[in-house]
């Protein structure tokens, strides 16, 4: 049980860094190799379905179609430069000539803005917090099977004990 509080703590606190990372208002590719990418808008509008795709210019060159940007899992956020940016999507393994485009699925026109923010060191902190987790899991399915191991002796030490 230990195990699994301090991985989600330590995996919680990834999140962090997104709150901590510059937002950038960008219409370009972004260099993300290595990195997560977080989504933002300064307007949120949760009844219009903002859907965001990425693709990169190796992928444009092959006709491919853009994949989409999985959408956040929780609700955060942001005071950058006086402005409140609200997380809507996060992609966790970001790469490099990355473009993302947003828009919302009725297709009608959106006065929202959505900014980017390249964030580094995520995907490290979630997986040391699921590590941890992980690892406290196997601790306490191995101390669950040595405890019944024990027991079982013990029961049968007694009961030899009691038959002499």
């Amino acid at each position: 049980m230990a195990g699994w509080i301090i991985g989600t703590i330590v995996a919680a606190g990834a999140w962090d860094v997104v709150r901590s990372a510059p937002i950038a208002a960008v219409s370009g590719p972004l260099d993300a190799r290595g990195q997560s990418v977080a989504v933002f808008t300064d307007v949120l509008q949760p009844e219009r379905r903002i859907a965001c795709e990425q693709t990169t210019e190796r992928a444009r060159d092959a006709k491919r179609k853009p994949q989409p940007v999985p959408a956040a899992s929780l609700d955060l956020k942001v005071l950058d430069d006086g402005n409140e940016w609200h997380l809507i999507a996060f992609e966790p393994d970001g790469r490099a000539g990355m473009e993302i485009r947003c828009t919302p699925r009725d297709e009608r026109s959106d006065n929202a803005t959505y900014a980017y923010s390249v964030v580094e060191g995520w995907t490290t902190r979630a997986n040391t917090g699921n590590g941890i987790a992980t690892v406290g899991t196997f601790l306490g399915i191995g101390l669950a099977i040595w405890t019944f191991i024990a027991r079982r002796r013990r029961s049968h030490q007694e009961t030899d004990d009691a038959s002499a």
